[in-house]
């Protein structure tokens, strides 16, 4: 349902008119289009924060299309230099036309130049848009990379550049619901006679110098809510006003009010998460950080045009940029994070690597990218990679470890797949089955997670320590794929059995025995599913009947939990290798209480039981061992 909301009340109609309007039309028409080169124009000559750059100045991408009089060609910015700013397009590829990709075949064409009218439907549309924005080069992946699958050289060096492509993109075009490059940019014939929201309505409400104005119905400020989202003006007014006519008895018995009319406007509180968030096009994992780099945006809606840059956003039914808090809000708040850091001057000249705020924005795009899709597992480091060089840039250190940071690692191996953890065809997490990363990053598998926290050390609570990192790298590029990695973590370590005890709605829960000790006491065993220990598997497995009979799994406290009501975490292990001490991560356990959680710190393991696998044992009980 439309979730429609009162935004203010004013008497100043005139006002009201400025800041909102109803939305007719295409966004193809001139009135939008000139929307747009004005939101642009006041962006740049108003908006210190947009024309802010992490990258060396006047810096161009390798390949540039340019277009004049009908034409579009593909030019080696080494050869030939733009005159002009640059656009980019974030879009959906779909059914790939190897005649519109650039190829060793292709490229000889390319560069002679071919005609506008040649280009898919996409691409010309989009033209059209810098041509009316003055723009006259334009960077389109597709077009400007190689695409041969026989030699990915090309690529693999322009993905590592995509920080710089989109961060100094003058503005980016993202085409938010067209399905591939065949499809359209712009919005599709409306009818109307259903006018976007926001609109004014009038309500009677009494006069404010009546005396029983106290008496008026604190519910005039509701929530509006309309059965379907197509329900046309006539009939949400004509609700709203029989729900909101004048004030029936006992009120009017009282003292009858002054009648009188205030515009009231109403909005849809859904609108930018429905036609932005949830737009098409951002579903793609490699479309976030193209979204957050880039200084501007103009997204091309399925309904209207929507402005986004470092400073404000707008549409065309908020044309000034006035859109209410509550719209942007949620799971935007990632986005909006990382945009507002370029606000801050002292970035740009101090050491802010333990300025908490980069990282907590870091983490809450992560947490959106797991929710997106890569129609190439391989690439899921690499489409985080301009992100991470921003953040690099940033936080002026280069200390990225595949996916995590290495000053907060204790605290950043404590993410959680988020996926409910079920059996069969609801679990929704997997590991690819090419390797991509070590077991102990999130990277590792496909799914939506939370992540950990960028915390370390006693005073947080923390038994583990991270002794060392080692990756290997695909390419000479730090912040991409990598082939290999290992960290040497230190703390106590555990013998441990997990058994299935009950599968309810498909959701498995488990009991566990460490050191072949039940965490909870064995007299309150079966125990209630909210004292057992919460085990949250990367990847579901329907038992550990096999693990447990050879001794293959360990567990270490990583966090102890002392806050009330927080959880103490445990890092779940495979054992891998066990002459040299080397594991992989199974999950995490959450333990939940203050006695269940002491029982857990109490455990020890006999003196005459034999010393557990690891790269050493110290002399305080702790062990190091190797996590791949």
């Amino acid at each position: 349902m439309k979730r429609l909301r009162k935004l203010f009340s004013g008497r100043d109609e005139k006002s009201e008119s400025a800041l909102t309007r109803p939305v007719f039309g295409l966004t193809t028409t001139a009135s939008s289009l000139d929307l747009a080169k004005s939101w642009l124009s006041s962006c740049v000559a108003h908006h210190p924060q947009c024309n802010i750059s992490v990258n060396p100045v006047n810096w161009v991408p390798t390949r540039l299309l340019y277009f004049t009089a009908g034409t579009v060609q593909l030019i080696e910015t080494k050869k030939t230099k733009p005159t002009t700013p640059y656009m980019t397009l974030t879009h959906r590829w779909g059914f790939a036309d190897e005649e519109m990709m650039l190829n060793k075949r292709t490229y000889p064409s390319l560069i002679g130049g071919i005609p506008i009218s040649s280009m898919p439907k996409l691409f010309q549309e989009v033209i059209t848009v810098a041509l009316h924005l003055d723009v006259n080069y334009i960077w389109i992946d597709a077009l400007c990379i190689f695409q041969d699958k026989d030699d990915q050289t090309d690529w693999q060096n322009e993905a590592g550049q995509m920080q710089k492509v989109y961060s100094n993109s003058f503005c980016n075009i993202s085409a938010a619901d067209a399905t591939s490059c065949s499809d359209t940019l712009f919005s599709q014939p409306r009818n109307l006679k259903e006018e976007i929201l926001p609109q004014t309505i009038y309500l009677s409400i009494p006069s404010s110098s009546s005396s029983s104005s106290s008496s008026f119905p604190s519910s005039l400020s509701p929530t509006f809510t309309t059965s379907t989202a197509s329900q046309t003006s006539s009939r949400l007014l004509s609700s709203i006003l029989n729900h909101h006519s004048i004030p029936k008895p006992p009120y009017i018995a009282m003292n009858r009010p002054k009648i009188k009319f205030e515009p009231f406007t109403l909005i849809n509180l859904s609108l930018w998460t429905h036609q932005v968030s949830h737009a098409l096009v951002n579903t793609r994992a490699w479309v976030l950080q193209e979204r957050v780099l880039a200084p501007r945006i103009l997204h091309f809606g399925r309904r209207q045009l929507f402005w986004e840059c470092r400073c404000s956003e707008a549409c065309e039914a908020f044309p000034s940029g006035n859109l209410p808090s509550q719209m942007t809000r949620g799971e935007e708040s990632g986005v909006k994070l990382t945009r507002s850091l370029y606000s801050r001057p002292r970035l740009q000249d101090q050491d802010n690597s333990t300025d908490l705020s980069l990282y907590l924005a870091w983490h809450l795009l992560i947490q959106t990218y797991t929710k997106t899709s890569l129609s190439f597992p391989s690439d899921k480091l690499i489409a985080i990679s301009g992100l991470a060089k921003l953040f690099q840039s940033l936080a002026k250190r280069d200390d990225y470890v595949a996916g995590l940071w290495r000053p907060w690692l204790e605290g950043e191996l404590l993410w959680v797949n988020a996926s409910p953890q079920c059996l069969g065809a609801k679990a929704t997490t997997k590991r690819p089955e090419i390797y991509r990363a070590p077991s102990w990053s999130w990277a590792s598998i496909d799914g939506p997670l939370s992540t950990g926290t960028p915390m370390k050390g006693p005073d947080h609570g923390f038994k583990i320590r991270v002794e060392d990192v080692q990756l290997s790298y695909l390419t000479e590029d730090k912040t991409g794929a990598v082939t290999g990695g290992q960290l040497r973590l230190r703390g106590t370590l555990f013998e441990t059995e997990l058994a299935r005890v009950s599968c309810t709605n498909g959701t498995v829960e488990w009991t566990v025995k460490l050191e072949g000790v039940h965490v909870l006491d064995e007299q309150v065993l079966p125990a209630p599913a909210s004292l057992n220990p919460r085990v949250c598997l990367d990847v579901m497995q329907e038992n550990f009947e096999r693990e447990n009979e050879d001794g293959l799994l360990f567990s270490m406290v990583a966090k102890t939990g002392e806050s009330v009501g927080e959880h103490m975490y445990m890092l779940l292990f495979k054992l891998v290798d066990r002459q040299r001490g080397v594991f992989e991560r199974l999950g995490i356990m959450l333990v939940a209480g203050d006695i269940t959680k002491r029982r857990v710190l109490d455990v020890e393991r006999g003196f005459d039981k034999p010393s557990l696998p690891c790269v050493e044992l110290h002399e305080d009980g702790q062990y190091s061992i190797i996590v791949i």
